[in-house]
């Protein structure tokens, strides 16, 4: 097959859906302000350590806005159960700031939303959580995106995952050096921190893996900042691709 002559062609196969059993998974994330004293973080909008990774049974999710503006639609992605096969994607209309119930879930990814405007963008934060613990958010949509940037994923059940590339830069005129890893949590395991690196103001990180790490089924990604050299609050992006194989 001339395809896999060269990785490059492999990965442009893959997407066109020409090799069986395989996708790229992209994610990218930004942390809006990490500083020395709050990390360790992950790189999303909830300037925290990520919280959508539960270990808990699947709730409810639970969708609302901190503006009464916004009630368009938004598309977003669930596992049901932590033996889910695949992620489905489905869509909520919201309601302003008043909650409305989504599926019962397990994970979820955020999205796009669509306020049924040609030039409007979402006016207030979205917010995606189980109702009961309220304390598991998914992601938080920032003002005036419309998407969300969540670095975050959780293989499927019946798949292995290999990371192939991974990135992150500090938006900074500063001076700052800041420690990220790769962070990762095997279902009923636990956490493990891989393939440190660092970023500064005046150097980005950029790197692709030949063979890659591997995930299994039930695993849990993210990136860490580890340490920020900083205290004032600076803005981090990033993000890791993976080929996915369905065993």
């Amino acid at each position: 097959m001339s395809y896999l002559r060269t990785p490059h062609d492999f990965f442009l196969e893959v997407e066109r859906g020409n090799v069986p059993n395989a996708k790229i998974i992209r994610r990218s994330g930004r942390n809006p302000n990490i500083t020395s004293g709050s990390a360790p973080e992950d790189l999303w909008n909830g300037s925290a350590p990520y919280t959508g990774f539960p270990t808990s049974s699947p709730e409810t999710l639970q969708f609302f806005s901190s503006s009464a503006s916004d009630t368009g639609v938004l598309t977003y992605s669930y596992l049901a159960t932590s033996a889910s096969t695949v992620w489905v994607t489905t869509t909520v209309t919201l309601n302003g700031t008043s909650p409305v119930s989504g599926v019962s879930a397990y994970r979820a990814l955020p999205g796009i939303y669509q306020s049924g405007s040609a030039t409007t963008f979402n006016v207030g934060t979205l917010t995606c959580r189980h109702t009961t613990t309220t304390a598991n958010v998914f992601f938080q949509l920032p003002i005036g995106r419309s998407r969300t940037y969540v670095c975050a994923y959780t293989v499927p059940a019946g798949s292995t995952a290999y990371l192939y590339h991974i990135e992150g830069a500090v938006n900074s005129t500063s001076n700052v050096n800041l420690e990220l890893a790769v962070w990762s949590r095997p279902l009923g395991g636990s956490p493990i921190l891989d393939e440190n690196f660092t970023i500064s103001n005046s150097y980005d990180y950029i790197r692709n893996y030949k063979g890659g790490y591997k995930f299994v089924g039930g695993t849990d990604l993210t990136i860490r900042i580890i340490s920020s050299t900083s205290n004032s609050g600076q803005i981090v992006t990033g993000g890791f691709a993976l080929i996915e194989f369905k065993n």
